[in-house]
């Protein structure tokens, strides 16, 4: 899991994440072994557009003037292999 460092600006204010509550794929699979689930698929979400662009896609959603919709459609999200950044996935119960 990659860590950022803190910085006070503006940018990391509008943008920043509290990194210590994300939960990385290793975690996960490890919590649904625990409990009991069948891991199924881990998916990774990915952006097609050039990371200066998605930034500034970004800011415009923050100002309110794109929706969400309009934000995922700029950024490209598309399904990969990547789960360094964002992933889905899908469990069931075991026994169920």
């Amino acid at each position: 899991m990659m860590t950022l460092p803190k910085v006070n600006n503006e940018l990391y204010r509008q943008f920043g994440h509290a990194w210590d509550r994300f939960i990385t794929p290793r975690e996960l699979t490890d919590l649904l072994e625990r409990y009991k689930f069948n891991n199924y698929e881990m998916r990774g979400v990915s952006i097609r557009s050039n990371p200066i662009a998605a930034w500034f896609n970004f800011r415009r959603r923050v100002q309110g003037k794109i929706t969400f919709k309009e934000l995922g459609q700029r950024l490209g999200l598309h399904e990969s292999d990547d789960l360094s950044v964002s992933y889905m996935g899908a469990a069931a119960k075991r026994g169920s």
